[in-house]
């Protein structure tokens, strides 16, 4: 089932879950870039690309996900957060973040990056 999921899924953007601009500038980097800035450097074939711009932060959310326990705060406090740029259309995109626990957080940055165009989404991260 797995491989039919990436069937033509062919040249997919990494596009890292953003921060806001006061959080990034508070802790320096963005974590999540810095995992897609590896994933390039390891890929030998040049299939994966970075791609910044792609989703952004369009607003500050109520919270930090991590201080919400409730699956529905979760999910309500990202609604409408993400803005998709003009370069998603019609790409495949691979959703790059370091943790997820309800998954809020990447299905709202789907849902965006679809209503702009995205072709194919799949996300990933490095712990649940």
């Amino acid at each position: 089932s797995e491989l039919g999921l990436m069937q033509n899924f062919r040249n997919p953007a990494l596009v890292p879950i953003p921060l806001s601009y006061s959080r990034k500038k508070k802790r320096g980097f963005n974590q999540a870039e810095l995992i897609c800035r590896e994933l390039v450097r390891l890929d030998k074939n040049e299939n994966f690309s970075l791609q910044n711009g792609i989703l952004s932060k369009a607003k500050e959310t109520k919270k930090n996900q991590a201080d919400i326990k409730n699956r529905r705060e979760r999910i309500y406090n990202v609604v409408g957060t993400f803005r998709a740029g003009a370069g998603s259309a019609g790409k495949n995109i691979i959703l790059i973040d370091d943790v997820t626990t309800t998954g809020a957080t990447l299905l709202e940055a789907k849902k965006t990056l679809k209503e702009a165009g995205a072709r194919q989404i799949i996300a990933f991260t490095l712990a649940h």
